[in-house]
């Protein structure tokens, strides 16, 4: 396989990722598995498809999505586990989202990821369906308010939480969720520096919750970060890198240690 699929780097290549990535930041979220790995960074949609046809014969399943939009185009990092690979991904409007959904989850398929980011004036999203079981609920456009109306009615219908997007629609900030059908509890918070997000993990980590989805946006000038955990205590790692150099060293040295990346998530300075 192309060693740029793999991130097994010359060194010369190794530093012109880092040039690329420049003011990037990097947030790791990792757990225990023994199933193998690949993750790719900021490389546009049609390297994206190129790397994702090559792992999916290589028998590679994706796990986890993020874009941005940099150097006057969109890009993507991806992060493949082990596994095969019969889902689908697509980009689009929210009607057109909304419309594969049903038809996906007819064929047993179901969304594992969902991002959403604005382009030519409109609001766009990017959503990741694997095979898995049923049902679930998928919600847009709600307010803080309306979500945990729907949090709490849906826990006690058996849904948990399984993927949390917030975005800003105009001045107001919106969220966008996953649930899947299952009795695990969930535990989220919002608008809060990395420090007390790093308190609140080691908290909940004692008490059994492992994180399952991190974001971070910028509020009144501030950066804030947001989790979403969910019961069922495992061993997990979670690291914040300044520079693609710190992260792709810890990622080989966490590697070594059985313990997989979940989620990744990037952003500017």
């Amino acid at each position: 396989m192309d060693s740029r699929y793999r991130i097994v780097l010359t060194l010369t290549a190794f530093l012109l990722l880092g040039n690329l990535f420049g003011q990037d930041r990097f947030i790791g979220v990792w757990n225990a598995s023994y199933e193998k790995q690949r993750i790719l960074a900021n490389v546009n949609w049609a390297a994206f498809l190129d790397a994702r046809a090559k792992l999916k014969k290589k028998e590679f399943k994706l796990v986890d999505i993020e874009t941005t939009y940099k150097g006057g185009e969109r890009v993507y990092s991806c992060v493949w586990h082990s596994g095969r690979d019969q889902g689908k991904i697509l980009r689009g409007g929210w009607k057109t989202i909304k419309e594969k959904n049903n038809s996906y989850n007819s064929d047993g398929l179901y969304m594992v990821d969902l991002e959403t980011y604005r382009e030519g004036g409109e609001r766009k999203f990017l959503a990741v369906w694997q095979k898995g079981k049923g049902p679930q609920r998928i919600e847009v456009n709600l307010s803080w308010e309306k979500f945990l109306e729907l949090q709490k009615q849906l826990q006690k219908d058996r849904y948990y939480l399984i993927d949390l997007e917030t975005y800003k629609e105009g001045k107001l900030r919106r969220y966008a969720a996953i649930w899947q059908s299952g009795e695990v509890e969930n535990r989220v918070w919002k608008n809060i520096d990395w420090k007390t997000f790093r308190t609140i993990w080691e908290e909940l980590k004692q008490q059994k919750f492992v994180l399952i989805d991190i974001e971070t946006y910028v509020e009144g000038g501030v950066r804030k970060y947001l989790g979403v955990w969910r019961s069922g205590g495992a061993e997990q790692r979670l690291k914040l890198f300044k520079t693609w150099q710190e992260f792709y060293s810890a990622w080989e040295k966490i590697d070594k240690d059985n313990l997989r990346l979940v989620d990744l998530e990037t952003f500017s300075r």
